[in-house]
């Protein structure tokens, strides 16, 4: 009976907030929205019974991608950065600093290959199970506007013009760097957490 009150109100948790994130115009409520999007999927998959190891796997993996797309803001912050999509400034040479931001955006999108998108993988496995076909549908529309507002975000960072001025950031953030290399981590070692995971079931 209450499973049957909160998952409609996860799956609008999950919907609303993936729209609101990929029609913002800022990119701090972007990365905000997409954090209450995932919140969402722990909520969701709690309802169903057997994913207390998929919560666990979507937490570490996910939590990671925030603290790294939040570091990224920090960062652009201490560079006086207008985080309006409109007035984004172009980041020139930092390129150590590029491809760390390309990296996290690729994590956090769920892109093929990567640890959220094998977790996902799992979680239409258990959908498509339980049959579970509106939930389904939700999560994959979720899924491809998470796509949309990352690919968003990267061309605002690196295929516009320089019409809003340049930034440079010489400075190298080891933080995020810490959390890059344990997103690629959890990817080598993915088999051995859902392993752990599973025996949380």
């Amino acid at each position: 009976m209450l499973t049957s009150v909160i998952r409609p109100f996860t799956l609008f948790v999950i919907i609303s907030c993936s729209i609101f994130a990929a029609r913002s115009k800022n990119l701090k409520k972007t990365i905000i929205y997409s954090a209450a999007a995932q919140t969402g999927y722990i909520a969701f998959l709690i309802t169903i019974k057997e994913t207390l190891g998929l919560v666990f796997n979507l937490l570490i993996f996910d939590g990671l991608n925030k603290i790294a797309m939040f570091t990224i803001t920090t960062i652009l912050s201490d560079n006086d950065f207008n985080f309006d999509f409109k007035k984004i400034k172009l980041i020139e040479q930092s390129y150590l600093t590029k491809i760390l931001i390309v990296l996290a955006l690729i994590y956090s999108s769920g892109f093929p290959l990567t640890s959220l998108f094998i977790v996902k993988i799992e979680i239409y496995k258990i959908i498509v199970e339980e049959i579970l076909w509106i939930e389904f549908v939700t999560i994959i529309l979720s899924s491809a506007l998470s796509i949309f507002y990352h690919l968003k975000i990267c061309l605002s960072f690196f295929f516009i013009s320089n019409i809003n001025g340049t930034i440079k950031i010489n400075k190298i953030n080891y933080g995020l760097i810490s959390i890059i290399v344990l997103q690629i981590v959890s990817l080598i070692f993915i088999n051995s957490l859902f392993t752990i995971s599973n025996q949380l079931n």
